[in-house]
This record gives C-alpha cells, sequence and structure tokens, in this order.
C-alpha cells in the first residue's frame, strides 16, 4: 500500500474515533454479540437491534469498568 494511502487511512480513523480504541492494557474486542448469516432486512435490522441492545448488557459493562474505562459514552458500530 503506498505511503499517502496508509496515512490517510489513519489520519481519517484518528479524526473519527481518536484513541477511542482498544488501549495497551485492554481489548473490547468480542464483548458484544455477535450474529452471522442474516438473510433478509428484517433479520438484519433485527440483528443490529440485537447487537446495539448488548452495549448496554450489564455483563458486557464489566470489563470496561474493571479496566478503569467509564461506562458511559462507549459507542459501538455494527459491520453489515
Amino acid at each position: 500500500m503506498a505511503a499517502e494511502v496508509r496515512e490517510a487511512i489513519a489520519t481519517a480513523y484518528c479524526e473519527l474515533v481518536g484513541d477511542a480504541e482498544d488501549g495497551e492494557g485492554a481489548s473490547l474486542a468480542g464483548q458484544h454479540e455477535t450474529i452471522l448469516d442474516e438473510v433478509g432486512a428484517d433479520a438484519v435490522i433485527e440483528a443490529v437491534e440485537r447487537i446495539w441492545s448488548s452495549l448496554h448488557d450489564p455483563t458486557t459493562l464489566v470489563y470496561p469498568v474493571a479496566q478503569g474505562l467509564p461506562a458511559e459514552g462507549i459507542a459501538l458500530a455494527v459491520l453489515v
């Protein structure tokens, strides 16, 4: 990948999320609901709602709080 493309991606990423992603001592990967192989718009919409609702599940809030991260203000993107 060309250096200018790498730089453009890195710049856009930092502008979008700043340092909100995982830190050196904590990783939020895998903490939330994962749903695969949904077919049809209604099924995908329902899956997105389920995934978003997992953001506020008490069990998913334990880890970030234990890592010293705030429980409020955590955002969750859903890839479709």
